[in-house]
């Protein structure tokens, strides 16, 4: 029989195909009864033989009700593993790589949706996936999927509708402003990026770290950092909210990457001890961080396992501050034991994870610095005035500018940071990306048609909702005062 130690990883599993049985005992009586069949077969089993010990008969049951019952070696080998603590237990064949994937990834169009209000609303596109292509952008209603008009009662089950086999059609119907458009999409295979990474303002950098499994995630991250040096970034806000884990090796070799002092014992695990020694690492910094002034790490209920590592790590030496809402509660790290024959795995908790503060967040989770919830509000267009004018040329300045400007920016086209007082540059840009999105060329100029397709969108925004994030609110505020 082939096996493969994998390293440790950390993570909860992302599947669990067993369901044992429920018994209105917890098992004690049970286990009383095998007792005395036992002690029977030993003391009046006809054929019994006498050389054999208890875990002889049992192993020989075992085998009879494995050969007669496949199915039932899952459930035992996981109620074995599983009596163990909470993070053991058994992952059957052809199931591993759902249980513990290297990257979210699904069939469909490549869109994410909010509801809004009674509505549907398209948040993000991919802009590697079909729907982009295809020409569906952010701010998009979803209105049908086929010849199903929606609402946003349909919500739980539209991605269902969207998704589908590869290589398969669907057709959707958004409205954006005044206009109804029609797509028909190819399905295909969207893969999440597992890092994404760029400069929100002038000294600030944002990084979104959704787990720590592939390989080829540090060097992507390396790229990010030698990126965030080059423009000038002094704060870093990395986002872990809904980061589950992944490698031990591998966030070791992030948090060596952060940490900018020399011979900084930034983290320790220990295994079972031996006679010979408490079975205990401590990891070693070798300065090879960037000197920032601070991280600010954004953290939830969905944060765990080795995002708990680094965020306990940089938070007790005092690199980083968090934000957010505490985290999962895993310091707990397994070894996964794969069957090469079939793919099937044992996965057994081998050590404890210890943070410089050496407290045991194990079930009780990292309760940010700074508690922060996400809450719903009304959409930025419900205080947009419908702008009143018909033409806005390059060089105009005054209410009709900013009237403009602030109908952009509840549209989601134009930075609120911006401070143009003449009509052209960055205003213009959103503009023709405005434009662009609707289907239209780029001008020099402001039109009534323009005009009059963002009052179409503003009005239709006015009654919706929209999730703020106020967790990377807080961040971008305490980065502002780190700069100072």
């Amino acid at each position: 029989m082939k096996t493969k130690l994998l390293s440790i990883l950390l993570l909860p599993a992302l599947l669990l195909t067993l369901v044992l049985p429920v018994y209105a005992s917890d098992g004690v009586e049970e286990m009383a009864r095998l007792d005395t069949i036992l002690y029977l077969i030993r003391t009046t089993g006809l054929d019994f033989d006498p050389s054999m010990t208890d875990e002889d008969l049992l192993r020989q049951g075992l085998q009879k009700l494995f050969a007669e019952d496949p199915e039932s070696f899952n459930k035992v080998m996981d109620a074995i593993l599983s009596s163990q603590d909470s993070h053991s237990m058994y992952i059957p064949a052809g199931t591993y790589d759902e249980a513990f994937a290297e990257s979210v990834s699904y069939v469909g169009i490549g869109i994410t949706m909010e509801q809004a209000g009674d509505l549907i609303r398209i948040k993000a596109v991919n802009e590697d996936g079909p729907a982009w292509k295809a020409g569906v952008r952010p701010g998009d209603f979803l209105i049908s999927v086929g010849t199903t008009a929606l609402t946003a009662a349909d919500m739980p089950n539209v991605a269902s509708m969207v998704r589908g086999e590869a290589g398969t059609k669907v057709t959707i119907g958004v409205r954006r402003g005044s206009q109804a458009l029609s797509f028909t999409i190819t399905r295909a295979a969207i893969v999440v990026p597992n890092l994404t990474g760029e400069v929100l303002e002038q000294g600030i950098y944002y990084m979104d770290l959704n787990r720590f499994d592939s390989s080829a995630i540090y060097g992507q991250f390396t790229e990010a950092m030698t990126e965030l040096q080059e423009s000038g970034s002094e704060v870093l806000i990395l986002d872990l909210r809904g980061n589950p884990g992944g490698e031990l090796a591998m966030v070791m070799y992030f948090l060596n990457r952060l940490i900018p002092d020399e011979d900084v014992e930034y983290f320790a695990i220990a295994g079972r001890p031996t006679e010979q020694s408490a079975n205990r690492r401590v990891y070693v910094s070798s300065g090879l961080g960037p000197d920032l002034r601070k991280i600010i790490l954004l953290t939830d209920g969905d944060s765990a396992s080795a995002s708990e590592v680094m965020t306990s790590s940089l938070h007790d030496l005092g690199y980083a501050v968090t934000v957010g809402q505490t985290t999962y509660g895993k310091a707990r790290g397994q070894q996964h034991l794969i069957f090469e024959e079939d793919g099937a795995a044992a996965v057994l908790t081998t050590v404890r994870l210890i943070p410089p503060s050496g407290i045991d967040y194990e079930g009780v989770g990292l309760t940010p610095d700074h508690v922060v919830d996400n809450y719903a509000a009304k959409h930025p267009a419900a205080s947009c005035r419908p702008l009143d004018f018909k033409l806005l040329s390059k060089g105009d300045r005054g209410y009709k500018l900013e009237q403009l400007q602030k109908a952009l920016q509840a549209l989601g086209y134009l930075d609120a940071a911006c401070t143009e007082t003449t009509f052209g540059g960055k205003t213009l840009d959103a503009v023709n990306a405005f434009r662009a999105d609707m289907g239209l060329g780029k001008m020099t100029y402001l039109n009534a048609q323009t005009i009059n397709l963002i009052n179409s969108s503003l009005e239709a925004l006015a009654d919706t909702t929209i999730t703020v994030d106020a967790q990377l609110g807080k961040a971008l505020e305490l980065a502002r005062e780190y700069l100072k």
